[in-house]
């Protein structure tokens, strides 16, 4: 059981939830007491189970009320714990504590606002929430003890154990199981850091993907700027032989050189801003912690493109250094 799991050697806080921060809860349709029901808006809420000491085991604070208790039981009024997300879209003006929701027909007395944790893609969006493979939704937490076991009974729990090492948690989750039934079988055990990796797994490998096309497309402008610069000298050799004869500055002529490559750069910056607005709606749905119109993306991305442009069109340009006028216009 889980008192045994919390006196074993070796475990500092254990529980049992249906879900894991990271991962993604049911999603619910509810009322709120006092308010008249709005056929356009239907509040909804991830909900999942949890037992005593789930928000010492995660270090998830309380900021409002309490949290769970041995006084939470199937006999005594429902309760639920919300999360500070939960009370910023539905009680934004007043604190929630004492209130009621009703799932269906049952009520349940908020008595306690935990801090928000991130969790799998929350299946809805409401206006304010943050798109992402993980977010910050309206959360609903509920005692085990009172939870209903047809709704929920079709869902493995999962045992939750702090530890000082993730071996020694392992070993000391396995012995306090045995000794409770030595036949009952343990699935995966894994690390939180593990179940915070895999949640973001997608996201990381696309990130990774559009990151190296990003670097091969600016590595290509780069040798074409590059070939179009070396390409240019070659072919009016003698005009800038000339220019330095006539008593033009090598800096001037690797000016005038390197002022095409950078004006192709921002002629191409510039049809990549005008090209990028229909593109936002595209590109929406996959961006994460950046909205679709950061100007500091945006600034930092053209100045990257300017000094790539500045740098391969003044490289070639540099050749002017080797010339020599007199014998340009010798030949």
């Amino acid at each position: 059981s889980i008192d045994r799991l919390r006196r074993t050697p070796g475990i500092q806080a254990a529980a049992v939830s249906q879900r894991l921060p990271y991962e993604r809860l049911l999603n619910m349709p509810f009322r709120i007491e006092g308010r008249a029901e709005d056929n356009t808006f239907v509040p909804i809420a991830n909900v999942g189970y949890a037992t005593p000491g789930f928000f010492d085991t995660f270090r998830i604070a309380i900021v409002d009320g309490r949290a769970f208790d041995d006084r939470d039981r199937a006999d005594t009024p429902r309760v639920t714990v919300v999360n500070q997300a939960f009370a910023r879209f539905y009680y934004p003006q007043q604190s929630p504590i004492g209130r009621r929701l009703f799932f269906g027909d049952t009520p349940l007395q908020i008595v306690g606002v935990s801090q928000d944790v991130q969790q799998g893609g929350a299946g809805f969006f409401l206006t304010g929430m943050q798109r992402g493979p993980v977010s910050t939704s309206p959360t609903v937490y509920l005692p085990v003890a009172q939870t209903d076991a047809d709704l929920f009974g079709a869902f493995s729990p999962v045992w939750t154990v702090r530890a000082s090492s993730g071996g020694e948690a392992a070993a000391a989750f396995a012995r306090a199981i045995g000794e409770a039934d030595p036949m009952l079988p343990i699935g995966e055990v894994r690390a939180m850091t593990d179940v915070a990796s895999q949640a973001m797994a997608q996201p990381r490998l696309l990130v990774t993907l559009v990151g190296a096309l990003a670097v091969a497309a600016l590595l290509l402008a780069a040798i074409g700027i590059h070939g179009l610069i070396t390409h240019l000298i070659s072919e009016r050799t003698r005009e800038f032989g000339i220019r330095l004869a006539l008593g033009a500055t090598t800096t001037q002529t690797i000016v005038a050189i390197a002022g095409s490559g950078v004006l192709l750069a921002a002629i191409g910056a510039l049809a990549g801003v005008v090209l990028s607005v229909p593109g936002v709606t595209v590109i929406q749905s996959f961006l994460y912690t950046v909205q679709p119109g950061d100007v500091a993306t945006y600034l930092s991305v053209g100045l990257l493109l300017f000094v790539v442009a500045g740098l391969s069109s003044v490289l070639p340009a540099l050749r002017i250094l080797r010339l020599d006028p007199v014998r340009t216009l010798r030949e």
